[in-house]
């Protein structure tokens, strides 16, 4: 029988325009980089959550200013970055090792707090109590390239002796908000999403998360970097990396942080990913091969 799926957000209005701004007027003298942020719908929520990191950026660099840019799915922001139109973008950890070979660099990684990490969600009042309980059930994932949602789930509860793709039935609904709406109006039995993915469908949708709750979470990983294009000039982007470290020790840049989602900027490189390349190396050896999205490094 057909599982028909809940969409995950209102529709937006046709007239809606996202603003990115307001900036100063600039001199056609003056650079201006675009800075890549995750997508996020609806575009009104992109706004309220990135607008002021930018604007603190902004603040502290001279000679240049940054415009705010992304997409309308994870999928366009990925293709983005990968036709290199981002100066700077915040990028998650797989997007790391895709970048890299793009002629970017990592300039910031964020805080220990913002590992990223994978997570079960069932329905509070149910039957299933236990991972052996999923067997022969339907489990939503987001996509099939999700770092924390989709391959710290699949090789972790692969580890816990549930193989999803045997033992389950997956569907993907490119949305975690779905994903979890379907779970709570129990049109599916859990949900595999990312930690953050259920932090903010508890904050958006409290009494739809109500009705839910955690069976199963997986080891973490380092989380999201800043990266810059290796066709900057060096002082600009040293510039954005000393002003993302001292983010939070401002006021001002404490509260740009918290409405990102990120506890604190701290310098970074490439070796501060090791621990994602790691991992995928052992995804690779017992799952196969990697999703598309990777490229070799």
């Amino acid at each position: 029988m057909g599982v028909v799926l809940l969409a995950g957000c209102a529709r937006e209005s046709a007239e809606y325009t996202p603003l990115y701004g307001p900036y100063p007027v600039v001199s056609n003298t003056t650079p201006q980089y675009s800075f890549g942020v995750p997508a996020i719908r609806p575009v009104r929520s992109l706004w309220g959550r990135y607008a002021r990191l930018i604007d603190a950026l902004n603040r502290s660099s001279a000679g240049f200013t940054l415009k705010l840019e992304s997409a309308q799915t994870p999928d366009t922001y990925d293709a983005k970055l990968r036709a290199a139109v981002f100066d700077f973008a915040i990028v998650d950890p797989y997007q790391v090792l895709i970048a890299e070979n793009l002629g970017y660099g990592v300039i910031a990684r964020t805080g220990k707090s913002d590992r990223v990490s994978g997570v079960v969600v069932i329905a509070r009042q149910g039957d299933i109590h236990r991972l052996s309980d999923l067997r022969s059930r339907n489990i939503a994932f987001t996509n099939t390239t999700a770092l924390a949602a989709t391959l710290l789930n699949e090789y972790g509860l692969l580890e816990s002796g549930l193989d999803v793709h045997k033992d389950a039935l997956v569907l993907y609904t490119h949305s975690p908000e779905t994903s979890l709406l379907n779970v709570s109006i129990k049109l599916m039995d859990a949900a595999a999403v990312s930690l953050s993915d259920w932090e903010g469908f508890q904050r958006d949708h409290p009494a739809s998360a109500g009705q839910l709750t955690v069976l199963w979470r997986s080891d973490d990983l380092s989380g999201p970097a800043v990266m810059a294009s290796s066709s900057l000039p060096l002082p600009h982007a040293r510039s954005v990396q000393t002003a993302l470290v001292q983010l939070d020790a401002q006021t001002s840049g404490r509260e740009a942080l918290h409405r990102a989602g990120i506890s604190r900027f701290e310098p970074g490189d490439s070796v501060s990913y090791d621990d994602v390349w790691d991992f995928l190396q052992r995804y690779r050896r017992v799952l196969g091969p990697l999703p598309d999205r990777m490229v070799a490094r």
